[in-house]
């Protein structure tokens, strides 16, 4: 049996035989600033005709495992938008809203917050810039991390390119030679989609852990930061939805 059917075969073992409260308290965290600088208010701007964050929240509820959404903000007008879709709120304070707050920081406060009530299990955190994902994929990405001893699951797309590294103040070529694509060993992004990892190490302000499975995904890399990824990013998501 291939890897693929094995890995199949587990999966749907899994699911038949774990009771469904015992891999419960995975919470899905969305991080959605209202100063955003690139691209002005962009967390609830209109993309493909929704607010950003819509699609994010809409995926998170398509998941089978997932047991609550929040959205991260410091802003009334998100806030409004992620109770519309759906998504319950942590208000983070001010010091997290700036250019300079980092996500691990704004993670490890809102599940400070949310474990004053039940401890979480899996943390899922889905970027609101990345709107396109493959179907299931959070999913699939919960049930690797449940399935393995990993501390974390990181979906990458596989990138054949060249590249170039600064080392002490001058540029060196990562690959010395120019060989064939299917010779050339592929480097693997973080495209974003999903980043899921055991509670304690987002408890310890970091977004990936120790040990980290990859898993390499279909959707084209959407990632919204200007003008141009968003006219760009739209064009793509509605082709792909066609």
């Amino acid at each position: 049996m291939s890897l693929t059917g094995i890995i199949y075969w587990k999966l749907l073992l899994y699911r038949l035989l774990l009771p469904r409260k015992m891999i419960n308290n995975i919470v899905a965290i969305i991080p959605a600033r209202g100063g955003s600088k690139g691209i002005p208010r962009k967390n609830i701007k209109l993309f493909a005709g929704k607010p950003l964050i819509a699609h994010s929240i809409e995926q998170a509820k398509e998941s089978e495992y997932v047991d609550r959404i929040f959205v991260s903000t410091e802003d009334n007008e998100i806030i409004d938008v992620a109770l519309k879709y759906g998504a319950d709120v942590v208000t983070r304070p001010k010091k997290l809203a700036t250019d300079f707050a980092s996500t691990e920081a704004v993670l490890q406060h809102a599940l400070n917050y949310l474990e004053k009530d039940n401890k979480i299990g899996i943390v899922v955190l889905l970027e609101p810039t990345t709107p396109m994902r493959d179907k299931g994929i959070i999913d699939k990405a919960i049930m690797r991390l449940l399935l393995s001893t990993a501390d974390s699951v990181v979906t990458v797309s596989k990138d054949y390119g060249y590249f170039w590294e600064k080392e002490k103040n001058r540029m060196i070529r990562m690959s010395p030679e120019y060989i064939p694509r299917q010779k050339r060993t592929p480097f693997y992004r973080e495209n974003m989609q999903v980043y899921a990892s055991k509670a304690s190490v987002i408890r310890q302000g970091k977004r990936i852990g120790k040990t980290v499975v990859l898993i390499e995904t279909k959707s084209p890399i959407i990632d919204l930061h200007d003008e141009f990824d968003w006219w760009l990013g739209e064009k793509i998501f509605e082709k792909e939805k066609k």
